[in-house]
């Protein structure tokens, strides 16, 4: 790892520990080629990022949500989550990732990334809590003024 990149994480580490104090057990290793970082959340999430050696030039190697490549995660689609990213103006949730390269610059950092990723699970579990009820306001015939209702609570 470069002195470069060894500098930006000792100035991003401690805003980590500031924005999420209570919430995440930050712990860091160091190896020839790679930076790993954890962030466990609450012992529900563990999250790994992964950065290659050009860090922060270009974007993490690897973003990992309990073992599951956070881009993988991404390709997750319904009509409701289409719906939901038609009105943010965004096609698909992996070209706006920030771990794509065309969309990386060194002015994101490893907050901004993880702030993407609650963003965008929250949006995934919205639409998917929506096309749930959706579906019992449909079987039990029920208006849709319940569902407008319902939904202002998710």
């Amino acid at each position: 790892m470069t002195k470069l990149c060894q500098k930006r994480l000792l100035n991003e580490i401690p805003r980590l520990n500031d924005y999420y104090p209570l919430d995440f057990y930050l712990e860091t290793e160091f190896d020839k080629y790679n930076n790993l970082v954890y962030l466990v959340k609450e012992n529900t999430n563990k999250i790994e990022i992964i950065l290659c050696k050009h860090y922060p030039f270009k974007p993490p190697a690897k973003l990992k949500i309990n073992n599951t490549d956070y881009l993988n995660l991404l390709c997750y689609s319904n009509k409701y989550l289409e719906k939901v990213l038609e009105t943010k103006k965004i096609k698909c949730l992996c070209c706006s990732t920030m771990l794509c390269a065309n969309n990386w610059s060194p002015s994101k950092t490893l907050l901004k990334l993880l702030h993407e990723y609650f963003n965008n699970k929250d949006m995934v579990i919205k639409s998917i809590y929506t096309k749930y009820i959706d579906i019992i306001i449909s079987q039990n015939n029920m208006p849709l003024k319940i569902k407008e209702n319902i939904l202002k609570y998710i």
